[in-house]
């Protein structure tokens, strides 16, 4: 099924069995929505390194656009930097790493705009398993790695 979802042209219809009797229309216009529709969800992300703060009124109009009350983000905790805004920690990883980052240096987590305190950053993702940075789970367990992450989201989001 995930074939479907990102062929771009009718070729993979055409020579599937499963759409093998379906008219050549047909499984054109089929694929030009599917494609329409990642094309039209790929927009409304806007993954992005940030360069300067941003209020909580913003991180909350981005987290609507993709998971409604959360947004996704990676600190590069040496560097101090913050991506957001992309439907996997792993594409942000990735954007921070073409920009210089080193990996060992990268935490992934989640920020709730409308929450407060500790509810606001859950320090939460798959790129955080390390077992060679003592990190074997998901959430961040270092102490310091964690005060890092939540120093550069207060330099980053205002209020």
């Amino acid at each position: 099924m995930i074939q479907i979802l990102f062929a771009k042209s009718s070729s993979f219809f055409k020579s599937s069995r499963r759409f093998e009797n379906l008219p050549v229309w047909s499984t054109k216009r089929i694929s030009e929505r599917i494609s329409s529709f990642f094309i039209t969800f790929a927009e409304t992300l806007v993954m992005q390194i940030l360069q300067t703060a941003i209020t909580r009124a913003e991180l909350a109009a981005l987290a609507e656009n993709t998971f409604g009350d959360m947004i996704k983000c990676v600190a590069d905790v040496k560097l101090g930097l913050l991506a957001l805004d992309a439907e996997l920690h792993a594409d942000l990883e990735h954007l921070l790493l073409e920009n210089g980052s080193a990996g060992e240096d990268l935490w992934g987590f989640n920020l709730y705009p409308e929450e407060e305190g500790e509810d606001f950053i859950e320090y939460d993702s798959l790129i955080n398993i390390r077992s060679w940075q003592n990190n074997p789970t998901r959430d961040v367990l270092d102490p310091g790695v964690r005060e890092a992450i939540k120093q550069i989201v207060e330099q980053f989001i205002i209020g």
